[in-house]
């Protein structure tokens, strides 16, 4: 959604094709300061602060066993006077602010959409397929499939590393009360 944005804001023509059929739950709530900078930098400072998000002024690292704690403070990091603190994000609510505000800056998006094959044709152009039959040309592709990886496979240019296989694991919690000062 955030280069879908740019990219329309700068006059390309931008279609955005979700597999899913609208906003939809996510795993990674957490945004750090330099993606708020750049939430800020393309306009939606205002939509944040309206939002209502939590602001994280800092990150708290508790190591080891024997629980050593280390804090790392968002103001004092690298370009903090651009963004001093993050959000915690519900990420079914900030995405699909990112994407209102794609297509608020001219791109367009289809939902439901699985791409099931893509070819870099020799006219310097890409064919994507998708599974219901249809068909899209453009000049440029963005893969932001994630850990799909969906250009990666299709072109089979993708190799796992032995040994680093990926999990996460998450949970909500209520009622936790947060930490005096800024950490």
């Amino acid at each position: 959604s955030t280069a879908a944005r740019w990219l329309a804001v700068d006059g390309l023509s931008v279609l955005i094709l979700d597999r899913t059929p609208g906003t939809s739950f996510k795993v990674g709530e957490s945004l750090l300061p330099e993606g708020v900078r750049l939430c800020w930098e393309m306009g939606l400072k205002a939509q944040l602060e309206a939002h209502g998000f939590l602001k994280k002024h800092a990150a708290r690292f508790v190591l080891g066993e024997d629980g050593v704690e280390d804090t790392f403070d968002f103001a004092s990091a690298l370009r903090a006077e651009r963004a001093p603190y993050a959000y915690q994000v519900k990420r079914l609510e900030f995405d699909g602010l990112l994407q209102r505000f794609a297509v608020e800056g001219g791109a367009k998006i289809l939902w439901d959409v699985t791409v099931q094959e893509v070819d870099v044709e020799d006219t310097g152009g890409v064919l994507i397929k998708s599974r219901d039959g249809r068909s899209f040309r453009c000049r440029y592709l963005v893969d932001a499939s994630g850990p799909s990886s969906l250009l990666a496979r299709s072109l089979t240019l993708r190799e796992p590393l032995p040994g680093l296989n990926k999990v996460a694991l998450f949970s909500h919690f209520e009622g936790i009360p947060r930490r005096t000062g800024s950490g």
